[in-house]
């Protein structure tokens, strides 16, 4: 064998050696990717740690069943941070470089904190501060809609449970400037005819519509205990809203308030403003799509028939309900 052979061989032998430990150490770097902790519950956050390879780099390819909130790197490790949504979830990181290769994390959540049993995270309902935010919110978007209904809500969701879902996604968002141009809500115009300055008011801080953990944009219930983006009048009432009371001094500013007619079944909501009712009448007739009302509470309870009166002896009346994201109070 000659000297160029030998030499050749050498380099080889030196070529795959320095492979295999690139391998090794690449191999060592790549089984040590996993979640930071073993318990994670739905709605909770936690982190997966990628240690920087010299020859390859990380990218988070695909994910299912969690929501990346972040990523940073720090001391040769990338870091993403994820919120757990669902009962399960897939997290896949792709590598490219010298070795192209994907590492494939299958991860289980643990069912999210209910200690009141009411099938609604804990860690969803808003503290007292934010609460108000929301209700303050909550009751000028939907008085707002007399003077013109908004882009945002649709032909199609106008009704008594269409307010109420319209108001409470919109109410839950940030309010910046484009907001007020989307939803064709004049500021000015409402604080000469109300005294409210609408820009004034704090946005919820805890989270914004529609990137809620766990619910993303759905933030109602169904009768079967799934979140769901739409709820009718009935749906509301036995699912997505607690039970307050029948009289109205449990009130506040943007509860609901429910009727129900047995024949033919018919459920009604109504927004309570403090001192008043606003409700959409739902269809009038085939050509007509009904109207929205905003009442002082004396003129209502003087003006209207009995069987839609909240007051106790009116059968039709179920009473006081707030949205199960707000405390208990």
């Amino acid at each position: 064998m000659n000297r160029i052979n030998i030499v050749y061989l050498f380099l080889v032998a030196l070529t795959t050696i320095a492979i295999s430990a690139t391998f090794l150490n690449f191999k060592g770097d790549y089984t040590a990717i996993k979640a930071d902790r073993s318990l994670i519950r739905r709605g909770e956050s936690f982190s997966i740690s990628v240690p920087d390879s010299t020859y390859e780099r990380p990218i988070l390819s695909y994910a299912r069943g969690a929501t990346l909130e972040r990523f940073s790197s720090e001391s040769n490790t990338s870091v993403y941070t994820f919120c757990a949504d669902d009962e399960d979830a897939v997290i896949v990181i792709s590598f490219s470089g010298l070795f192209r290769t994907r590492k494939s994390l299958s991860l289980e959540f643990e069912e999210f904190v209910d200690s009141d049993s009411d099938r609604f995270p804990d860690r969803l309902v808003l503290d007292l501060e934010d609460a108000e935010s929301f209700r303050a919110w909550f009751v000028n978007i939907s008085a707002y809609q007399v003077i013109e209904f908004s882009n945002r809500w649709s032909d199609e969701e106008r009704d008594c449970s269409g307010l109420i879902r319209f108001a409470a996604r919109e109410a839950l968002k940030s309010h910046k400037e484009e907001w007020f141009l989307e939803n064709a809500i004049d500021h000015e115009l409402w604080r000469e005819k109300t005294g409210i300055d609408l820009r004034t008011i704090p946005d919820v801080k805890e989270y914004n519509y529609p990137d809620i953990p766990i619910l993303r944009g759905k933030i109602f219930l169904s009768n079967t205990g799934e979140f769901t983006y739409f709820a009718d009048a009935y749906n509301l009432v036995r699912s997505s809203m607690v039970f307050k009371g029948r009289d109205l001094s449990v009130a506040r500013p943007g509860d609901i308030i429910f009727f129900h007619h047995p024949s033919p079944s018919t459920f009604h909501s109504m927004i309570y403003t403090g001192d008043g009712l606003i409700y959409h009448t739902g269809p009038l007739s085939e050509n007509d799509s009904g109207v929205l009302k905003l009442w002082r509470m004396e003129d209502y309870l003087r003006t209207m028939p009995y069987q839609w009166l909240p007051i106790h002896s009116n059968e039709n009346y179920l009473g006081v309900y707030a949205f199960k994201f707000l405390p208990r109070q």
